[in-house]
Parts: C-alpha cells; structure tokens; sequence
C-alpha cells in the first residue's frame, strides 16, 4: 500500500472498529431483550431438581442480573473471546446451579461462536476438543446414571446443539473469511504485478528512448568528424592553389619580360584563383549547410589532391620553372 492510500486505509479500519462495536452493542442489548422474555414466560429450571448441580432457586431479579453479566460480557468478545468464554462459563454455573435458563444459554451460544471465530488457532483446536469431550462425557454421563439409551441420545443431541453447532457454525464463517482474505491478497498480488510489469516497460521504454538519444549523438558525432576531415581536404586543395600562384608569379618575375609566357603565367594564376574561389565556396556551403550537401541539395566534395598533381606540374613548367617528379617505386 502507498504511503497516500494509509489515511484512508486507517480511516475506514476505524470505520469498521466502530461499526464492530456499535453491533456488538445491538447483540448484548437483543440478547437481554430476548432472554428476559425467555425469563418472563418462565423457560428456566432445565435442571432438574434432583441434581446434584442445584443449590437455589433465586427469584426474578438475580437471574436479570446473572443475564445481565453474560450480556456485559457479550461486549467484550470481538477484543478477548477466550476471557468472555472463561467468564461466560462461570456465568453458565451460576445459572445451572440455580437450575439452568434458556437465556443464558443463549450467552453461552454466543459467547462460544465468538471464540471459535476470533479466536487464535492453538485455542480454537482446544475449543473443539473440550466442547466433544464435554458433550460424549455428558451424555455418556446421563445414560449410565438413567440406564436408557433415550436419555443418552436426547443429551448428546441437547449438549452437541448448544456446545458443538456455534464452533461448527462460526468455523465455517471463518472458512469462507479466510477465502475471501485469500481472495483479495491474490487480487493484491496480481495488482502489483502489474504495476511492476508497467513500471518494467516504463524503464525499457526510457531505455530505449536513451538508445536512440546515444545513437543520435553518435550520428552527430559521425557527421561532425566528417565535416572536420571534408574541412581539412577543402583546406589542403585550397592551399595548393594558393602555393600554384605564389609559385607562378614568382617564376614570371625571375625570368626577363616575355609577353606570351607572361600571359600564360597570369592565365595559370586567374585559374588557381578562381579553382581557390570554388574550393572556398565549397568549404563555406559545407561548414554552414549539412555535410555533404549545399543549399540546393548538391553533393559537396574535395577534389583528389593527387588527381590535381599533374595540372599543378603542367602550370609551374608553362611559368618557365621546369618540375621533374620522381616515383619512388
């Protein structure tokens, strides 16, 4: 549970605590209402008079009192069901010894269903094996001191209505909680499973949106290196046209006037000029547009340093400088 959702979550415990509550109150309250009627209409002295249990036969009053400690405890059994069972117990050998009642009868019926469903698991075991003891003890009891087996069976069936159908009963409410607990954990579950398989994508999608960040830079970072090597060979060439009409004008100016060899020389150094002007342009187009390309899409590219070599060659021997290359190999 996020840390948001815990307010509510109290919120709505507190909710349910003061709904518990407010009907453990209803239950103790119909529980008096009912056995007092039970008292009323006079549906006690379910021991017979005989008995060695029997002490008194109290009047109305203390046996509304003896219901109104069972119903006190009534109150009590959401928070300590095994104590209200304990004080249940003696509010049952109270009422037995003044020769037994249907109401409070019913606080034992209840009191017991409360401990078998709140109870903690080592005492509802115990629970169950006391309430069968109690009830083949009782009616085994009964039929030995009788010698008629109606008695033993009309005891055990009296014994195991009030001691062994509330455990049975709140046994399979518990059941059916513990299904549905198991349920919504389940529910739980697969609702963080799926938050972690979207949280899962959410990272491999920023994965790959940082995979397509990184190849794009390394794009970048390919078209940069090729613009700095297109940069350094426009250089190279433009340098080379520049040192074409250094060498030119020089060997026109170290050799006496000669009018056709002149304007030949000022014929090869307007060409390197205007070949240094082109080589320019395309530096600037490839500096400022993308590599590669001009303003209008062209493919822009140095020429062969080596392809322009006999040129140069033909250029500095027409200026009266004879150039002889020699081939290493």
């Amino acid at each position: 549970m996020s840390a948001p959702d815990r307010p509510a979550a109290g919120a709505l415990r507190g909710v349910w605590r003061i709904e518990d509550r407010r009907n453990d109150v209803v239950t103790a309250v119909l529980t008096f209402a009912l056995g007092w009627l039970f008292l009323e209409l006079g549906l006690v002295d379910l021991v017979p008079d005989d008995a060695p249990l029997r002490t008194a036969t109290p009047d109305l009053g203390w046996r509304l009192a003896l219901l109104a400690a069972g119903c006190g405890l009534v109150l009590v059994k959401r928070r300590h069901p095994m104590l209200a069972l304990a004080g249940g117990v003696a509010v049952v050998l109270v009422d037995l010894s003044w020769g037994g009642s249907l109401a409070v009868t019913l606080v034992l019926w209840d009191l017991l269903y409360a401990a078998a469903l709140w109870g903690r698991p080592r005492a509802r075991a115990w629970l169950w094996g006391t309430a069968v003891t109690v009830t083949v003890l009782g009616a085994v009891a009964a039929g030995e001191a009788s010698r008629d087996v109606r008695e033993f069976v009309f005891l055990g069936i009296q014994l195991g209505a009030i001691l062994l159908v509330p455990l049975w009963w709140a046994t399979n409410v518990r059941q059916k909680s513990d299904l549905a607990d198991l349920e919504r954990d389940r529910a739980d579950l697969a609702a963080r499973d799926a938050a972690s398989a979207a949280r899962a994508a959410e990272l491999e999608r920023q994965r790959a949106g940082d995979l397509e960040r990184l190849a794009e830079l390394d794009r970048h970072e390919a078209v940069r290196a090729e613009r700095a090597a297109m940069a350094r060979d426009l250089h190279d060439v433009i340098a080379s046209h520049l040192s074409a009409i250094a060498i030119h004008s020089g060997a026109a100016l170290q050799v006496p006037p000669d009018a056709g060899r002149d304007r030949a020389a000022l014929e090869q150094v307007r060409a390197s000029a205007v070949a240094s002007l082109e080589e320019m342009r395309s530096m600037i187009l490839l500096l400022r547009a993308g590599p590669g390309r001009d303003d209008a899409g062209a493919a822009v590219t140095a020429p062969g340093r080596l392809a322009e070599l006999g040129v140069l060659l033909e250029a500095t021997g027409a200026a009266g400088s004879p150039v002889t290359l020699a081939d290493p190999d």
